[in-house]
């Protein structure tokens, strides 16, 4: 059994913004720019589930993680609606949502904080989310 569930959550998450459309309708590859890195010559606008922070959350009776996991918008338009339009729709996806893992439980998702940066053509969003989840039994 896996103790650590921030690879599961972090497969969930990519799966939850996968499956909604009006998301993938707004990125310029479709689900294609929902990634885990960056590669040389990607089209704007994509996402990326990037940096995160695990500790410990065990009780007496469970163990577990508490995560924060932040997700990545990268933009150039000219503007901040195609950016805000795509942070709206990933909040929409991830908040409070019910992630399916396979060896873990998730307690709690919930949006913590977001930050917005531009320089010169490109504008970047940073969402970070909070996931508790405790080893299924």
């Amino acid at each position: 059994m896996i103790l650590d569930s921030q690879w599961e959550v972090q497969k969930a998450i990519y799966d939850k913004l996968s499956l909604n459309s009006d998301l993938t309708n707004l990125l310029k590859n479709g689900s294609a720019s929902i990634l885990d890195y960056i590669g040389k010559d990607e089209d704007y606008p994509f996402i990326t589930i990037s940096d995160s922070i695990a500790r410990p959350n065990n009780t007496i009776l469970d163990n577990g993680l508490n995560i924060e996991i932040n997700i990545k918008i990268f933009s150039n338009y000219q503007g901040s609606k195609e950016l805000k339009q795509i942070m709206a729709e990933i909040y929409q996806s991830l908040e409070d949502c019910d992630l399916s893992l396979d060896n873990h439980h998730v307690i709690l998702c919930r949006f913590i904080s977001s930050e917005v940066k531009q320089a010169e053509n490109l504008r970047q969003a940073n969402q970070r989310f909070q996931i508790i989840t405790e080893l299924k039994i």
